[in-house]
């Protein structure tokens, strides 16, 4: 395996360059599945002609560093690792994650998932989609 960015070990350096080219060999490969799968209308009279090279490059460009360095570890992220990634509040669109947990009759934590989503509102953006999340009505509804 090729080295990754560790974020922990100041003795450890890699460059920019390095860094780009992991994130490359990890996002390809999942949008490049991603075209294989059905897509609605609005997807490919957007993406269409796709361009894998355009979107990695702006997906890298847009990346929040602490989201960054998770990806890049060479071990899953734990749960508290998740939860240590800051929301950022803001109402421009956004692509956030979101955990589902599910607990049995006796509160025992029996199922968990991490949904990834996009928030494209340009009237409420991150912002808005956090509020129907956080909303069970709403949620459920969605």
């Amino acid at each position: 395996m090729d080295a990754f960015v560790v974020y922990a070990d100041p003795e450890y350096h890699t460059t920019k360059a390095q860094e780009k080219a992991a994130f490359e060999r990890l996002w390809q490969p999942a949008l490049k599945h991603q075209l294989t799968l059905p897509a609605g209308s609005q997807f490919k009279a957007a993406m269409m002609p796709y361009n894998i090279e355009r979107d990695t490059a702006s997906a890298y460009a847009s990346i929040k560093a602490s989201a960054l360095a998770l990806l890049l570890k060479d071990s899953p992220p734990s749960l508290a690792d998740i939860l240590s990634l800051p929301w950022v509040d803001t109402r421009n669109p956004g692509v956030y994650g979101c955990i589902g947990r599910k607990w049995n009759a006796t509160g025992e934590l029996i199922d968990m998932a991490l949904k990834v989503g996009c928030a494209w509102s340009e009237t409420g953006g991150m912002r808005q989609r956090r509020n129907v999340h956080e909303n069970d009505v709403q949620s459920a509804e969605e």
